[in-house]
């Protein structure tokens, strides 16, 4: 029986097409120019570090630590205009479905998002985030953490086995695998809603 559930959040308790996402690999590069002025630098470390518009965030953040670049700068550019992707479009879980689960089940978010991120865009969603016992967002830049060592700090703070959790994300690297290796229960989320909810709604799994 499930006691815990975990969900990612960005792609997940909100989806749709966003300005930022839809255009990453140009946005990406418009970033990189923001520390790298020098336009010949810019394109020999976009090869060097095969950049392309799958690079993650964190990689972007890596690579600007590897190439001593201005990694504060960097940041501030991104937490300015990451904030942009706001989309009318945007789908998100019902609210309804979230307080019905949590009457039985202890709610968390695990996000690779930083808090502010978090915030920011849980009120633009209008998501509740008196839905969830805690919203853990990751720091990659001090222990280099994953989210399986939150799913395990999760189990320990719940007081149940591995079995008794389940992981829902859409990101199968970062979401999925690590909950798997732990042997907890997990739900890869191909952004239909009705695939969270029918889970539960036919019985938990």
């Amino acid at each position: 029986m499930i006691k815990a559930v975990v969900f990612d959040f960005d792609d997940t308790l909100y989806r749709g097409e966003t300005p930022v996402w839809t255009n990453w690999g140009t946005y990406l590069k418009t970033a990189f120019k923001s520390v790298v002025k020098d336009e010949k630098r810019l394109e020999e470390i976009c090869e060097k570090y095969d950049v392309k518009p799958s690079t993650s965030y964190i990689n972007v953040l890596q690579i600007c630590q590897n190439e001593n670049l201005n990694l504060r700068k960097l940041k501030r550019y991104i937490r300015k205009h990451i904030y942009m992707h706001s989309h009318d479009k945007i789908q998100t879980i019902s609210d309804e479905f979230l307080k019905k689960l949590k009457e039985n089940h202890a709610l968390y978010v695990v996000t690779l998002s930083d808090q502010p991120y978090v915030k920011y865009y849980s009120k633009k969603y209008n998501i509740d985030r008196k839905n969830f016992r805690k919203m853990y967002s990751l720091n990659f830049f001090e222990d280099h953490p994953s989210k399986g060592n939150v799913y395990a700090k999760i189990i320990k703070k719940e007081k149940i086995s591995p079995k008794e959790l389940l992981v829902i994300g859409d990101n199968f690297d970062n979401d999925i695998i690590p909950a798997r290796k732990l042997g907890a229960k997990t739900l890869y989320f191909k952004g239909d809603y009705n695939q969270i909810y029918d889970y539960f709604k036919n019985g938990e799994k």
